[in-house]
This record gives structure tokens, C-alpha cells and sequence, in this order.
């Protein structure tokens, strides 16, 4: 049980490392997936976020290459969003992060680059101390070791006044080695010396506590102070510090080899050559027993040097010797050369002058070997960077190329969006002019018809005015008449009365006369006077009574006129209303028609600038086809025949001449006009990607990438069921060798765009898959292709269904499929220019027979093989 359980913890460690990979690589692909979301939604914030997370993934797993891409998508988003203080510190992060990458893939020049854009946000900042030693760093491993020097030295009182001892200690011990490659022994000294004062404190302040680490940075301190010491002469003070260095290290029962060589050196300078060569042989045995033979080769070639110095040219031979036979097989060149030159003062010193020149000359090639070795290793780590800096130029221009196409097709797309709305927008305003115009012709007819109502009304009120006048006249005339009655019966009545009283007069008279006469009869005479004057009073009465009730209906007649002229006069002012309103109706009328003019004013610009625009569409579309001159070159007989309905087209041709065939595309996109000429953009785009940059020629091959590449750009689209274009694709090879009775293989695929060719006078079709290219229709179909060998000469025919489509004919019917089969078999034979007058000619004069103006686009494509 006990020996199992080592196995099984492994196996349980494997399976989690396993669990753990599985969950990685499925978080980096759900991380590719969301920055694949990001960057078609263009969210500019989250590609910077998602790509930086992947960078960061990818930095951790060491594959730099990987990190990459994703490090450049992210800096050059975030670059692309607004200044403020949090994005520039992630420009900068961005950066750093970059200038890591290039670091770890031997790009130091392109690392400092990075690194120095994140200057500003850095250098006064928490981590200025981080942003000091990776530009330190990067120039000493460039070996630009001045300002390497100069970084560290600036990195030396950050880390003092941080209390940073850990980077205090790394800045000294880089500036020693700094300074000791400029050969500036004297500040490499010092440097040395404030790190050696360094580590005795250490120690010093933990007396009953051995740091083994420590103590063995203190020995190795103590070793390059005396190595500096002795660069300077200063032998002595060498001598010293190297003594401490041996003392420290076998404190850890350690023996160092390399301290042994320099105190072997330093005792030699000394002339002390006794205690030199018993360090000489301790450095050898050192070497043997640690199996470093580079140090082992070293040691004989010192010990070498110490036995010529004192004239032992034997002994020296003896060392050098060793030391090639050890480092021959590692190919130790440095070791090589300087063995060879031992040599050669060996023998120089005995007299063996060819000898000394054949190791001289040894020497001479290990040397040129070692610098070669040094050279190549230069041009490698040049090679690398500017490998590295190119990989970042073609990820840069693939995301510029990738940025512009994707503004490109958002500019189209936009623009395709504006005219569709000025188009939306245009047909609105038609529709509300229209529906203006006729409110406006309905109120215009309204009020005509209210005019005529009101003539008429004011024709019968004039009528009934008049009718009532003369009415008021006659009864005017009729009182004016009974008035005068009336005075004639009251000047009678008076006259009656004025006969009566005297009458009575008369009466009373002979009443006189009577009493007088006849006093006796007084009383009867008295009574029949009374009588008399009664009747008399109650004439007059009756008289008066008759005269007041004329007034009285005389009175009533004249306030019954009173009230009719109040009423012709309410209706005179009435008609004077009426009359006003239809002039300010007129009125009205005049300025609605000024508004309509001006409407139309506006409604003609706005159109001329979409025509204006779909004018600039055009020029795009006409650049990416290519010029019939360029199919000459290759076919000299061939034509197109090109006519959009709207402008812009949404058929296009595709052609590319390739070192081994010629492939001619003819298609045909959904819809016309502009939403027509902006799939044509795409179909051109994914012809050029399929075919130039993926490097697939087969026509079948070619047709059946379109479908998944559809797909991937108009994945987002809310129409996609309706999206697609027809296709039809020839490929003519090239002949080896120019042969007229050699057969030309033609190959082609199609989706519902047929290919026809004429052979011995007969035309033939070749029927294309009814399957047009949708990116919801043809999941899992395959296209077919066609090969065939034909004759020089053979002429071939690509049509959209456009032409086919077109109305016209005394019968107003399509031109149908039939009648362009009897039109090619029949101007087969003519030249290709000819061809072409007579395809336009013979469409025009269908569609002009029955009236019609063109109903889509169309497209002939023909060319002859040979």
C-alpha cells in the first residue's frame, strides 16, 4: 500500500493539471469568442479588455507568440478611445506588457520602444522602480551596457529611498559587471566595495543566524572586489579580498574554482610563484572533480601561463596540450585559441619557430571561429528582431487591412443606409405632396363648389330681395292708396259732418223758430234735439274710431317693412362676409400652391443628391471590376456587356490571370440598386480572399468556400434568408506550348448561372446546380465541376438572368432563356466587338417594341478560347 500511494497521488496530480488545462483552454475559447462578439458589435472597451486577458493568459503560459497579437489588438483599441487618466495607464500597462513580450523573444530594441512610451505614466508612480529595471535590462542585453550603467544608477536611490534592499542589491551587483565590461575598474570598485559593506551588515546584524545565501553573495563579493583590485594593480588590496573570498567560501566547506584561478593570477603578478602554482593545481583538481570542463580547460591554459612566465616552456606545452584535449570536444573556442597561444610562446621560447606559426595559425582560426560564433549569434539575435518586428508589421497592417475593409464595408453599408432612408424619406414626401396635392385639389374643388353654392344662394337672395321689394313697393303703393282712401272717406266724413252740424245748425234754427213760432211744442222739440246731438256724436264717433284703426294697421304695415329691411340688410352683410372668406380661401389657395412649389424645390435637390451619391457608388463599383483591357490581354476576342438597371449594379464579373490558368466569374447578387451593389462589394471581396490570398483555384473548390465565408460576414443580418448572389465560375488553363490542334482544358462550377459554348457550329450549355448561394440554403450542399477539352477558338458565354428577364415584344412578354440561346448560336462566328453591338441591340429594340423600360440588371460576359 505504501509503495502505491506515491503513483497514486501522481495520477491524482496529472488529473488535476489535466482538469485545470481542459478549463483553460476552454476559458481561452470563450474568450476568443467573446472578443470575436466585441469586435463585430465594435465595443471598443471590451476588445481592450478581452484581448488583454488573453495576452495576459498567454504571457503566463511563456508563448509569446500567442500573447502577441492579442497585446497589439488591445493597445491599438485603447490607443483608439478618448484621453483620461485611467485609459492612458492602460496605453501604458498595454505597452509594458508588449515590451515584456519582445524581451522574452529577443526583440530588445522594439522592448525599449514600448518601454519608453510608458515613460510618462510610470516614471512618477509606484512603479517607476519596475518600468527602471526592465529599461536596465533591455540595454544590457543589448548590450548597450552605457546606458544600462545609467539606468541602474538611477534605479540605486529609488531602491534606497524605497528601502527596496532586494533592488538595491540588484542595482550594485549589474553596475559592477556594468562598469567591468567598459573596463571602468575604478567605479566598478566602488559599486563592489558598497556591496560587499552591504552583505558584512547583513551578517553583522545576525550574528547567531547563518544566511548560507549570504554568506555566499559575501564570498563572491569579496572575489570581484579583488578581481577589480588587480585590473587596477592594485595587488595588494587583490590579494586581500581574495583571501577573504576563499575563507567565506570554505566557512560553507565550498571551493570555488574561479577564486582559486584569480588568487593563482594576482600571486603570479606578485612574482610569488611557488604559492601561484599550488593554486594552479588546486584550480585544476577543482575543475576535474566538478566536471566543468570549460573551467577545467581554463585552469590548464592559466597554469600554462604561469610556467611560461617562468620559463618552463615544457611544462607549458604539457598544460596547453590538456587543455585541448578537454576543450576539443565541447568546441570551447575561447579555451582553443588561448591553449594555441600558449603554445606558440612555448615553442617561440625554445626556438621552434614553425611550430610556434602552426599554432599560431591554430589560434588565429579558433579565434575567427569565436567570433564568428559571436557574429552569428549578433546576426541570429538581429534575425530574431527584426523576425519579430516584421511579425508585428504584418499583424499591424492585417489589423489596419482588417480595420479598413471592416470601415469600408460600415462606410458602404451606412452610406446604403442613408440612401435607402433619402430614398424611404423621398417616397414619404411624395406620398405626403401627393396626398397634399389632393387635399389641396379636394379643398380647391370644396371651395369652388361652396363659391358656386354661395353665387347661387346670393343669386336667389338678390332674387328674393328683389321680389320682396317690389312686394314692399306694392304694399307701400296699396297703403299709399288705402291712405289716400282713407283721406277721401275722412274729408267725406268731414264733409258729412260739416252737412250734419249744418244741418244741426239748420235744425237748431228751425228749432228757434219753432219755439218761437211754437213755444208750446218747446219740450218735444228740446227732447228731439237731444236725440239730434246724440246722433251726431255717435257718428262722429263711429268716424273717429274707423280713422284710429287705420292708423293702427298703417302702423303695424310699416314696422312689418321696418323689419324686412333689417333683413335685407343682415343679408346684404352676410353676402359681403362670404364674399370676404372666398377671397381669403384664394388667398389661402395661392399660398399652399407657393408652398407646394417650394416643396418641390427641396424634393428635386434632395434627389439630385441621391442620384449624386448613387453617382459616387457607381465610380466604386466601376473600380473594383476590372477593365475589359485586362481580359483582352489574356482573351483578345472576348466583350462584356454590362447595363445596371438603377445605376449601380448588383452583377459584377471577377477576373485574375494565375502562372497556370485564367479563371473568369460571373454573378449575380440579390436585389439591384444600391443594396444590389453592396453585396457585389462583398462577393468581390470574398472572391479576392478565396482565390488570391488563400490560393484556391478550382472552380468547385472556389464556389463551395463562398457559402461559409457569406455566412461568417452577414451572420449579424436580420435579411440573412434573403441574402446571396448566383455564381458561375470558368477556368481556362494555359497552354505549355502555343499549339492550335492541342485541346484546352476548361473546367467550371455554377450555382443557377449556366455556362454556354459554341463547338462545330453548335451551342451547348452546360447546366449550373440549382442551388443559388445563400447563407441559409445550400448548409452541406457541394457544388459539382465540369472539365472539358475544346478546340482553339471555342467561344464561351456567361449570363446573368437579367437579360433573359427583360419585358418587351409586340406581345409584351420575357425574352426568355430560348431566344439568348438563337441570339449566341447566331453571332458566334462575328467578332467579339460585333457580338457585343448586337447583344445591346437586339435587348434594346425587344424592350422598345413592347414599351418597356428595363426590369434588373444585366450581363454578358463572352470571351473565345485560343
Amino acid at each position: 500500500m505504501k509503495n502505491t500511494l506515491p503513483y497514486f497521488l501522481l495520477l491524482c496530480f496529472c488529473f488535476l493539471a489535466m482538469q485545470m488545462s481542459h478549463a483553460q483552454q476552454n476559458n481561452t475559447a470563450l474568450w476568443k469568442q467573446s472578443l470575436a462578439e466585441a469586435e463585430q458589435q465594435g465595443n471598443t472597451s471590451q476588445i481592450v479588455n478581452i484581448a488583454n486577458q488573453l495576452a495576459a493568459f498567454y504571457v503566463q503560459q511563456k508563448d509569446y507568440a500567442a500573447a502577441l497579437p492579442h497585446t497589439l489588438t488591445a493597445l491599438k483599441s485603447a490607443e483608439s478611445l478618448s484621453k483620461s487618466p485611467e485609459n492612458d495607464k492602460k496605453v501604458a500597462e498595454l505597452h509594458f506588457l508588449l515590451a515584456n513580450i519582445y524581451k522574452n523573444q529577443k526583440a530588445y530594441s522594439q522592448s525599449l520602444v514600448h518601454l519608453q512610451k510608458a515613460q510618462p505614466v510610470y516614471q512618477n508612480s509606484v512603479r517607476q522602480t519596475e518600468w527602471t529595471k526592465e529599461m536596465a535590462v533591455c540595454y544590457a542585453l543589448q548590450k548597450d551596457y552605457a546606458n544600462a550603467e545609467k539606468h541602474y544608477a538611477d534605479l540605486l536611490p529609488i531602491a534606497q529611498q524605497n528601502k527596496d534592499t532586494n533592488t538595491e542589491v540588484l542595482a550594485l551587483s549589474n553596475l559592477v559587471s556594468l562598469c567591468s565590461a567598459q573596463k571602468k575598474y575604478t567605479a566598478a570598485t566602488e559599486y563592489s566595495q558598497k556591496l560587499v559593506a552591504f552583505y558584512e551588515k547583513t551578517e553583522a546584524n545576525n550574528p547567531n543566524k547563518k544566511d548560507e545565501k549570504t554568506t555566499e553573495n559575501l564570498a563572491l563579493g569579496y572575489q570581484n572586489t579583488g578581481y577589480l583590485f588587480r585590473q587596477q594593480g592594485d595587488l595588494k588590496n587583490s590579494a586581500l579580498y581574495l583571501n577573504k573570498a576563499i575563507e567565506k567560501f570554505s566557512q560553507q566547506n565550498q571551493e570555488n574554482s574561479t577564486v582559486v584561478n584569480n588568487m593563482a593570477v594576482t600571486y603570479s603578478m606578485l612574482g610569488n610563484f611557488a604559492a601561484a602554482d599550488a593554486y594552479y593545481k588546486k584550480a585544476i583538481e577543482l575543475g576535474s572533480k566538478s566536471k566543468n570542463l570549460t573551467d577545467l580547460a581554463t585552469a590548464y591554459n592559466l597554469a600554462a601561463g604561469n610556467d611560461l612566465v617562468r620559463k618552463r616552456s615544457f611544462d607549458a606545452i604539457s598544460l596547453a596540450n590538456k587543455s585541448i584535449e578537454v576543450a576539443k570536444p565541447i568546441n570551447a573556442y575561447k579555451a582553443l585559441s588561448d591553449a594555441y597561444l600558449v603554445l606558440n610562446n612555448a615553442y617561440t621560447q625554445q626556438g621552434d619557430f614553425k611550430q610556434a606559426q602552426e599554432n599560431f595559425k591554430l589560434a588565429e582560426d579558433y579565434r575567427k571561429l569565436l567570433e564568428a560564433q559571436a557574429a552569428k549569434q549578433k546576426e541570429d539575435n538581429q534575425k530574431a528582431q527584426a523576425a519579430t518586428q516584421q511579425t508585428e508589421n504584418d499583424l499591424l497592417l492585417a489589423m489596419a487591412d482588417k480595420e479598413k475593409q471592416n470601415l469600408t464595408l460600415k462606410q458602404m453599408a451606412l452610406e446604403a443606409q442613408k440612401q435607402e432612408q433619402a430614398l424611404q424619406l423621398l417616397q414619404q414626401e411624395k406620398n405626403l405632396q401627393t396626398a397634399k396635392l389632393k387635399n389641396e385639389q379636394l379643398a380647391k374643388e370644396t371651395a369652388e363648389q361652396q363659391l358656386k353654392l354661395a353665387q347661387q344662394r346670393l343669386e336667389t337672395e338678390r332674387k328674393n330681395q328683389e321680389i320682396a321689394r317690389l312686394e314692399q313697393q306694392k304694399q307701400l303703393q296699396n297703403l299709399e292708396i288705402e291712405k289716400k282712401q282713407a283721406q277721401q272717406e275722412e274729408q267725406k266724413k268731414a264733409l258729412e259732418l260739416e252737412k250734419n252740424r249744418n244741418q244741426l245748425l239748420e235744425t237748431n234754427r228751425k228749432v228757434q223758430d219753432l219755439e218761437l213760432k211754437e213755444g208750446k211744442n218747446r219740450e218735444q222739440l228740446a227732447y228731439w234735439a237731444i236725440i239730434g246731438a246724440f246722433l251726431i256724436v255717435a257718428i262722429v264717433a263711429v268716424a273717429l274710431w274707423r280713422n284710429h284703426k287705420q292708423n293702427k294697421l298703417l302702423r303695424i304695415q310699416q314696422a312689418e317693412i321696418g323689419e324686412k329691411n333689417a333683413e335685407l340688410q343682415a343679408s346684404e352683410e352676410e353676402l359681403r362676409q362670404n364674399a370676404d372668406m372666398l377671397v381669403a380661401m384664394n388667398d389661402n389657395l395661392s399660398e399652399t400652391l407657393g408652398q407646394v412649389q417650394e416643396q418641390k424645390v427641396i424634393i428635386e435637390k434632395k434627389n439630385g443628391d441621391i442620384v449624386a451619391s448613387i453617382n459616387y457608388a457607381l465610380r466604386i463599383q466601376k473600380a473594383i471590376l476590372p477593365p475589359l483591357s485586362q481580359i483582352q490581354a489574356e482573351f483578345p476576342e472576348s466583350f462584356v456587356f454590362y447595363k445596371p438597371r438603377d445605376i449601380v449594379s448588383g452583377d459584377f464579373y471577377w477576373f485574375a490571370t494565375l502562372p497556370e490558368k485564367t479563371i473568369l466569374v460571373a454573378a449575380d447578387c440579390t436585389g439591384h440598386g444600391v443594396s444590389g451593389a453592396f453585396m457585389t462589394m462583398i462577393g468581390n471581396n470574398m472572391l479576392n480572399q478565396i482565390i488570391e490570398e488563400q490560393n484556391i483555384t478550382e472552380p468547385d473548390e472556389i464556389l463551395n468556400q463562398v457559402p461559409a465565408l457569406l455566412l461568417k460576414i452577414l451572420s449579424s443580418s436580420e435579411n440573412k434568408m434573403k441574402d446571396g448572389m448566383d455564381l458561375a465560375i470558368l477556368s481556362v488553363a494555359k497552354p505549355k506550348q502555343q499549339d492550335a490542334t492541342t485541346p484546352i482544358p476548361v473546367s467550371y462550377a455554377g450555382a443557377m448561372i449556366p455556362l454556354y459554348y459554341v463547338e462545330n457550329q453548335e451551342l451547348k450549355e452546360i447546366k449550373a446546380d440549382k442551388m443559388p448561394i445563400g447563407i441559409s440554403k445550400n448548409e452541406g450542399f457541394r457544388y459539382k465541376k465540369h472539365s472539358l477539352a475544346v478546340q482553339s477558338g471555342t467561344s464561351f458565354y456567361l449570363a446573368s438572368d437579367g437579360y433573359q428577364d427583360q419585358f418587351g415584344g409586340e406581345a409584351n412578354r420575357r425574352f426568355m432563356k430560348r431566344q439568348v440561346r438563337e441570339l449566341l448560336l447566331s453571332i458566334h462566328a462575328k467578332p467579339m466587338a460585333d457580338q457585343q453591338i448586337l447583344v445591346e441591340n437586339t435587348i434594346r429594340d425587344w424592350q422598345d417594341a413592347g414599351n418597356e423600360n428595363q426590369t434588373d440588371d444585366m450581363m454578358v460576359v463572352g470571351i473565345k478560347v485560343g
